[in-house]
Formats: structure tokens, sequence, C-alpha cells
């Protein structure tokens, strides 16, 4: 046998298969099967006793045909493929299971006053006598009409169901189906129920039509108000601005500005010929040319004849003078014209000059002039543009409102004309009839599924408990919760008229047959095995908490390793020794460890040996204050080496681990430990918690030894499925230890 450390559990090393989850519903059912029977009879009785209290319930259904009024447009795709207006169906739909058809219905039929309408509130058998003689019926004489027809509705809501029938997609059919407690009732609601949709869509048509004219005739009254305002306050502009006629003075204004523009335009553009000419004038005569290069004077007609004047006489001057000279008479009279007519010259060009200027000054007095009277026909212009804008604004509105309040009076005329239209596409194609036969749940349905949850549940239950549990019972449990392996399963010893601590160790002295025994054997062949590998001499024996067995565990442990070896059982329990008790039957204070720790005698002389066990026992000895300090001295540890050398094991009880700490300082004076568990008792949580700390430590575990396993019990998953020596056809009789091989 391999030893396997605690911080590494089996989990790790082997995967769970299916056996596991086998196992784990055989230990369900062993150990909770009353109460699973219990839960699947009381389940069982009580899908009974509710199918039996149920009353049948009555369906009725008729079929309604349900589309649009008559389209007047030819629809290729509603003939070919029966396209409908799928909206139109979901909203009557909507108004079929609305709460006011609700209450229509229950008002024409007083269903407020039927005390059942629903199959489900009716008990019959005897849960409806039970319920009749404990609950009886009540008038509620408080509760007012409108109230009772209110929650009647919403009874009678969860009782009709509406679907379309499976005979096509398109079909403008339902089915309306009525579910209640009486055939007749359910027949006449749901007829009823489909006349009073058909009425009720009608009377909506006639209130909306009504509605409708009534708001067309006041809107009316309001339009033709606002067309009368609009139409006055073009009235009162054209009167307060003294307009006649739309176009009135528009072309007056128009010819006005077209005249004092153009003249405005020719006035400016003399002002700039003669700011021009001016300017030329100028820049001549500051460069210091002869003014009548100025292409103006120059063209000057009184300066063009003087300039010719003067050409000819300076011509006839030349001529005279070749022919008489310069002193001739003729010459002096030809040079006294030509500076005559050479004064004149100047003399017309500053007149000239004189006359640009003051025609300079009547051009720019003239556009101005222009100016103002074009900025005035201007502002006449714009006066008359914003009156006539506004016009045309006046003019609009009345345009409009005039046309919508024809449009509306074309509407009701149109209204009044027609009228309501009944939808002839709402009719009672199939009525509802008296349903002959009602439906109740089957019996084999309620008590099979009853049966399957009363299973589950108290399966799963029986397995949250299993999970959930805080104790080890099996190897399993060992496995998992513990972390370790398991060393051994020692069944519980059930002896009549002996009762005590030691039952199981006498049982093995006496029984090598019994079930205890062979469990015996099989923890020693592990031990065996295990210091194959291992040398292990020293073995401490411990236990969670007090009253787990582990005295007796020692015990036979060591009888049953004395067979084949040479064993030394000491007792470490200084605090309640009880070795001495199960080998002395007289009780006689016997010398042990703790007399021989304090060397006041030998330790040849504390060992005693029992016959009937052929072991060497070393007892607790004298009763010491302080134990631990005994355990911890070098003496003991020194007195336990030299014993190791004398002995092939050394079993060592000890003290409970949760109580004191004196397992702990054994542990590490020992080469292994044996973990007594209690079956069903100690907490796991306490188990881990001392395995860590000899982990922490650095004592070896040899493994848990789950005591007192009760296999006889139907609870356990072991339960016949364990064997001994009674399975080989052994005989019964008590076998001796002496006897035993």
């Amino acid at each position: 046998m391999n030893y396997r450390s605690i911080d590494k559990p089996y989990y790790d090393e082997e995967p769970i298969d299916i056996r596991y989850y086998l196992v784990l519903l055989r230990t369900i059912w062993f150990k909770y099967y009353p109460y699973i029977l219990l839960l699947n009879v009381i389940g069982l009785l009580i899908a009974a006793l509710y199918v039996q209290s149920l009353a049948p319930s009555y369906s009725a259904t008729l079929t309604l045909h349900i589309a649009p009024k008559d389209n007047t447009v030819f629809n290729l795709e509603q003939l070919y493929w029966g396209y409908g207006d799928s909206g139109f169906k979901e909203t009557q739909i909507g108004i079929l299971q609305s709460n006011k058809l609700m209450r229509m219905v229950v008002d024409e039929l007083d269903l407020h006053e039927v005390p059942v309408l629903s199959a489900s509130s009716r008990r019959v058998g005897f849960l409806g006598y039970l319920q009749q003689r404990l609950n009886p019926v009540s008038v509620e004489s408080d509760v007012d009409e409108a109230t009772r027809i209110e929650l009647a509705a919403d009874e009678l809501s969860t009782l009709i169901s509406i679907q379309e029938p499976d005979i096509s997609s398109y079909s403008n059919l339902l089915d309306i189906t009525a579910t209640m407690a009486e055939p007749v009732l359910a027949a006449n609601t749901a007829n009823t129920w489909a006349e009073s949709y058909i009425n009720s869509v009608f009377m909506n048509e006639m209130e909306t039509a009504v509605k409708n004219q009534a708001f067309l005739t006041k809107r009316l009254s309001v339009l033709r108000q606002q067309l009368q305002e609009v139409e006055q306050n073009l009235r009162d502009f054209m009167e307060t601005e003294d307009i006649v006629q739309r176009s009135s003075g528009r072309d007056e204004v128009d010819s006005e500005l077209d005249t004092v523009t153009a003249t405005y335009f020719k006035a400016r553009q003399e002002t700039n010929r003669l700011e021009n000419l001016m300017q030329q004038v100028k820049d001549v005569q500051k460069g210091g040319t002869d003014i009548r290069n100025v292409p103006a004077i120059a063209t000057h007609p009184v300066v063009s004849r003087i300039t010719s004047q003067i050409f000819d006489l300076e011509g006839r001057k030349s001529e005279l003078s070749r022919r008489y000279g310069r002193r001739h008479n003729k010459m002096i009279a030809i040079e006294s014209e030509l500076g005559t007519a050479n004064r004149a010259l100047r003399n017309q060009i500053v007149n000239v000059r004189q006359g640009i200027q003051s025609d300079l000054e009547v051009a720019r007095r003239t556009e101005k002039t222009a100016d103002d009277i074009l900025e005035e026909v201007r502002d006449k212009k714009q006066l008359l543009g914003r009156k006539d804008f506004r016009l045309k604004e006046l003019q609009q509105d009345i345009d409009v409102k005039r046309e919508v309040y024809t449009v509306f009076l074309e509407k009701l005329n149109q209204d009044d004309a027609a009228g309501p239209v009944r939808n002839t596409n709402l009719w009672i194609a199939d009525p509802a009839t008296i349903p002959k036969r009602g439906v109740k749940l089957s019996w084999s349905m309620a008590l099979f599924a009853t049966f399957i949850v009363c299973t589950l549940l108290s399966f799963g239950v029986g397995a949250i408990l299993v999970s959930i549990s805080n104790t080890l019972e099996t190897e399993q449990d060992v496995l998992e919760k513990a972390g370790v392996q398991l060393l051994g399963i020692l069944p519980i010893v059930k002896t009549e008229g002996e009762v005590g601590d030691f039952v199981p160790f006498r049982e093995y002295l006496e029984n090598l047959h019994s079930r205890f025994s062979e469990a015996i054997r099989s923890v020693r062949t592990s031990m065996t095995l295990l210091n194959v590998n291992k040398d292990i001499n020293k073995i401490l024996v411990t236990s969670c908490n007090q009253h787990e067995g582990k005295t007796s565990v020692a015990l036979t442990l060591s009888a049953s390793l004395g067979q084949t070896s040479k064993v030394l059982l000491v007792d470490a329990d200084l605090r309640r020794s009880s070795v001495e008790n199960a080998i002395n039957t007289t009780n006689h204070k016997l010398l042990g460890l703790t007399d021989a720790i304090s060397g006041a005698v030998s330790i040849d002389d504390c060992i005693v040996h029992y016959e009937a066990g052929n072991i060497e026992v070393l007892p607790a000895g004298s009763r010491s204050l302080k134990p631990l300090e005994l355990l911890g001295s070098s003496q003991f540890t020194t007195l336990l080496n030299s014993l190791s050398d004398k002995y092939d094991f050394i079993i060592i009880d000890s003290p409970p681990c949760s109580v004191v700490s004196d397992s702990y300082l054994l542990g590490s004076l020992s080469d292994t430990v044996i973990f007594v568990v209690k079956s069903g008792t100690s907490a796991v949580t306490n188990i881990r918690s001392i395995l860590n700390r000899f982990r922490e430590l650095e004592v070896p575990i040899a493994g848990i030894l789950l005591n007192q396993v009760d296999f006889e019990s139907r609870h356990h998953p072991y339960y016949k499925g364990y064997y001994d020596y009674d399975g080989y056809g052994v005989s019964d009789e008590p076998v001796k230890l002496e006897d035993a091989v």
C-alpha cells in the first residue's frame, strides 16, 4: 500500500466515473428510503384527493369571421395570395380581449350573480364537502354591483381564449372558446361575447361618426369666423392707406422713377465731363503748356475761328515780309492786326475757361437736384412696395383660410350624406353549441407526474443532505472530504448483555471469525504492507474527540500485530488512562510510563505482559500534574528510542487531538499516525484542521480508520455488501486468539 499525503487528495489522481453517482444514489436510498417512500405516499394521496375534487370544465367554441370593410380598389395580391390587413385583425383581437367588452358580457348575462364561473374554483367529492363545511359560500352584500361586475370581468378574461383555425394561414376566421363550469353558460357566454363585440364595433363607429360631425361643425364655425376676420383686416388696411385698387399709384411712381433716374444719370455724366475738362486745363497750366492745346478749348468755335484768322495773318505776314520788309506800312498794319487777333484769342480762351467753370457749377446743381428728386421717388416706391406686400399677405391669408374652410365644408357634407356604415365583414360563421361532455385532469397522468416529481424531489434533497454532510460515513467521504486514504473500516460490535468501551477488544479476543476481527486483520495487513516501503516502528493512534474508540483500536491492533511480531502498547494518555482497565480486571494500580520517565523505577518493572493478547503493555502509571512536560522531556525521547530497538512495533495510545496538544508532540516522535474517526460523529472541518496540523509538523499520516460503522443498517450503502468469514461457510462458533493462525 502506497502512502498518499494529505496535501494531494485522492480525487486529484483518479477521476470520478459513473459508478460514483450510482453509489451516491444507493447511499441516498439506503439512508433516506423511509422518507422517500413517505413523501411519495403523501404526494400520491394529495394528488388523488386533488384530482378527485376537480370538477369537469366545459368548453364551447364559435367561429367568427373578421375582416376590414370592403375595399373598392381592386387588389391583385389579395385575390391571388390572400394578403390582408394583419394590423386590422390584431386590433380587433385586442378589442375582443378588452375589459370593456368583458364587462358588457358580464352585464348582459348577469355573470356577476353566478356563484362559480370557472371549474377550477369548484371542488367536488371529499374536498368539496370539506370546503363547504369549513368555508360555506356567503353572499357578499357589502360589495357594490360595479365592483362585482369588475371582478367577474377579470375572471372571465381568464376563461376566454382566441386562436386562428388551422385551415389557412391567411384565414379571416377566429375560433373563440369559453371554458366554464356549466355547459349552457359556456355556450351562452361565447355567443354573447361575439354578438357584443359586433355591436360594440358598430356602436363605436356611430360614436366616432357623431364625434366627427360635431368636430367638423365646431371647426367650420371657427374657420368661418377666422375668414371673416382676415377679410375685414384687408378692407381696413385699404381704407387706412387710401387704396382704391391694388395697382393704384404704382404705374405713375414707376414712370416718374424712370424719368428722374435718366435725368440724374445725364446730369451726373455732364458733371463728370466738365470736371475732367477743368482738370485738363489745370494740368496744362501747371505744365507751362499753351492752353490752346486743350482739345475742348481748341475746338471751341470762337477760338477756332480766331485761331484760323491768326493763321491767315501769319501767312500774309510771311509773304509781305519777303516782298516789302519789316518796316513797310503793310507789314506794320499786318502786325497790328495780328496783335489784335492774339489779344482776342487770349480773351476768348479766358471766357471759354470761365464758361466751362460756370457750366460745371450748373451741372453740379442739376445733379444735386436730380439726386434729391430720385431719393423722394425711391421713398415713395418703397412705401408703395410695403403696402403692396401687406396687401398680398392679407390676400394670401384669405385664400388659405377660404381653402381650409371649403375642405371642411365638403367633408361635413359627405359625412352627412353617407352616415355611419356597418362593417358587413364581421359576422358569426358558426355559433357555439352546448358541449355534451366535460374535461378534467387524467388520474394516471396526475399520479404518474406526482410520483416522478416526488421521487426527483426526495432524491434531490437527499443528494443535497449527503453533499453537505459534515461527517465521514463511507470510504468515498474519507477520500473526498478528508483528503487522505482510508486505512480500514471497522464495523460496530453489538453484543447482547455487554456494554462498555472495550467490547470490540473482547470480541476480537474471543471470536476471530467475526466481521470486526476480519476488519482488524485487514488493517494489520495494511500496516504490514506500509512497513515494507518505510521503516515504521512507532505508531501513534489518536482521534479527534473522545469516545471514538481509539483505545479499543490500539488494543485490538496491538493484539493483531502481536500474533506475528513483538509489540509494545504504550498508554500515553496520562490524563485519562484507560488501557490498564482493559487488561487488568482487578483494577490494580500498576506502575507505568510516568514512573519510568521520572526514573523512580526501571522500565522493566513497568512493562506488563498481557497473555490474552500476546503483547507487552506499558500503562500510564502514576498520575502526573504535568503530563505535557513529561512527554516533551528528553528522558521520554530516550526511553522511546531504547524501546524501539527491542520491539517490532510500538503502538502509542494518545489523548484526543481536539482536547489537548499531547498528540501533536507524540506524533513528532512517531513514525506514522493512525487517525481513528467514529462514523457519522466528528465534523470534517475539525478532522481536516487536525490533519493539516500534523502536516505542518511533518508527521506522516498512515490514513484514517473509520470506526463503528453500522453495516447492518439499511441506511448504509454497504448493507449486505460487506463480507466476512460467514460468507465462506465457516462455523459461527467463537475461536480463541491462541487458536488463530
